[in-house]
């Protein structure tokens, strides 16, 4: 973490907690911060986001006609 004790940088609101339950609680936030952190350091996701994906059209337009339903089989 830092130079300052972990006592010094958490307050525990709950009377009487142990050795083991603070060092727990220490534990669990050292590993929260070190996931984070390699998250942040991770590349970014390539290819198409949501946004890119929905503004696509869906098929191409369809006109009326002499043959124009083909391929319709119904």
């Amino acid at each position: 973490m830092s130079d300052e004790q972990p006592d010094e940088l958490v307050r525990f609101v709950t009377r009487d907690v142990s050795p083991e339950e603070k060092a727990t609680v220490f534990a669990v936030i050292e590993a929260l911060l070190a996931e984070e952190s390699a998250g942040a350091r991770r590349p970014a996701a390539t290819g198409l986001d949501a946004w890119q994906k929905s503004s696509r059209g869906l098929r191409a337009a369809t006109w009326p006609g002499p043959s124009a339903w083909r391929g319709f089989t119904g």
